[in-house]
């Protein structure tokens, strides 16, 4: 009886084929990377134009987060739609892990600040549920972070067995 037994892995070319251009932008990830853009946008806009934003920090600290998480987001979306996310090696889905959480987290506490601070006004209103519409949009990003993750581990370690099994093939060659 054989201790080996025959396991079937992934292709490297099926973990490692993630579409760039305006295709990025049908995938899951992109549909909810431009939610967030288009959503923190607005709710930038919504608070800017409100006429009490001058009288509390909540307001600026709410104007800051979107401002910054939507160039951020923004970012991210022309880089893995250039290709440059592929190009540069280092780990880009641990590091979205991150920021999406730090996101998640900054807009969930920045809206209930907000929203605290609103007295009434509606137009703040709209835009704090903007502001957690973004932070339940981040957090689903974590997901497929994640799972980008997990599989760029997988492909990682599918490029160790083959370049060990190239390097046994060439060894028993030799001999």
């Amino acid at each position: 009886m054989s201790d080996k037994k025959a396991v079937t892995l992934p292709s490297l070319a099926a973990l490692e084929d993630i579409p760039t251009g305006l295709k990025y932008l049908t995938l899951p990830e992109g549909i909810l990377e431009l939610i967030e853009v288009v959503f923190n946008i607005l709710g930038f806009i919504l608070v800017t134009v409100d006429p009490n934003t001058f009288e509390e920090d909540s307001f600026w600290h709410y104007q800051a987060a979107a401002a910054a998480f939507a160039a951020i987001t923004g970012v991210l979306i022309i880089l893995y739609m250039t290709g440059i996310v592929h190009k540069i090696k280092i780990p880009w889905s641990l590091m979205e892990v991150v920021y999406c959480c730090l996101a998640c987290l900054l807009m969930l506490v920045v809206a209930s600040h907000l929203i605290v601070n609103a007295h009434g006004s509606a137009i703040v209103y709209v835009a704090c549920v903007m502001g957690f519409i973004v932070a339940v949009a981040y957090l689903i990003e974590i997901g497929f972070a994640v799972r980008a993750w997990k599989r760029s581990i997988i492909a990682e370690t599918l490029r160790m067995v083959e370049a060990h099994n190239n390097i046994n093939v060439n060894v028993e060659n030799s001999l």
